[in-house]
């Protein structure tokens, strides 16, 4: 694996958790356990335990589905933005 892969692989590893702490979030602000979030989503308990802990992969489809739920919106920055995008976010 080259470096550059590595590399992309661990954003993707960083993004994933991020995501997977928002979802957890917002459930727990709509007063859900796991199992009642699951449930109304949906999908298995542990699909949704993998999502919000990033320790295995969940499709694209089930994570999507899952943000809409949730009320989540997911806003694609380009690598190499990020930090650019997040200090003008912090003026908003």
């Amino acid at each position: 694996m080259t470096i550059k892969n590595r590399l992309i692989d661990q954003e993707i590893q960083q993004l994933s958790k991020e995501i997977g702490e928002k979802i957890r979030q917002e459930r727990k602000l709509a007063g859900l356990t796991l199992v009642d979030a699951a449930q109304a989503l949906g999908i298995a308990k542990q699909t949704l335990s993998d999502l919000e802990t990033a320790k295995k992969p969940v499709g694209l489809m089930i994570v999507l589905m899952v943000c809409r739920q949730l009320g989540i919106t997911l806003l694609p920055i380009p690598t190499g933005q990020v930090k650019q995008v997040q200090k003008y976010l912090v003026h908003l």
